[in-house]
């Protein structure tokens, strides 16, 4: 199913602390905002809405699956993270291409994603780095955690 991924914010989600958002899927934004707000005297506001994805169920499970020590209730859209944090790993799913998130659905339905892909795709670039010295034979530290950066667009020089 082909459609976006978004983050959802609304006043009433403080009740649950600072940095509480609705994440999920649709593949009409416009239709699913106004679905959303009637309810609320406030408006519901989206703070980042993806690129249109041509499997957009698998790019949710996948990002449900990286972001899943934030998510609130099990079976609940909501998370306590930095906005930016979402965003973050939202982007880094959008840069990849179908298949290659259909193989991370695939895992992650199985409980297969490795550590280093989790990091790599929430962008938690210190944590990575940290790692990368546990398995980096091939390249030096740098090298391998740059080489992973730079596909997911954090072309930060490692000092």
């Amino acid at each position: 199913m082909e459609g976006y991924l978004y983050v959802l914010w609304h006043p009433t989600f403080t009740h649950y602390g600072k940095d509480v958002y609705k994440l999920g899927m649709t593949n009409n934004p416009d239709r699913r905002l106004q679905g959303y707000s009637p309810g609320f005297l406030d408006k519901v506001e989206y703070k980042y809405v993806s690129e249109r994805f041509s499997n957009c169920h698998e790019a949710e499970k996948v990002l449900f699956y990286l972001l899943k020590p934030e998510r609130l209730k099990t079976h609940r859209e909501f998370f306590k993270l930095p906005l930016e944090t979402a965003r973050r790993v939202i982007q880094n799913l959008e840069a990849l291409p179908a298949d290659e998130i259909h193989s991370l659905y695939l895992r992650s339905k199985n409980n297969l994603l490795t550590r280093h892909t989790m990091l790599r795709l929430r962008g938690d670039r210190d944590e990575l780095i940290a790692h990368s010295k546990q398995w980096s034979t091939k390249y030096t530290q740098g090298e391998c955690v740059d080489t992973f950066l730079d596909k997911f667009k954090y072309k930060q020089t490692i000092e």
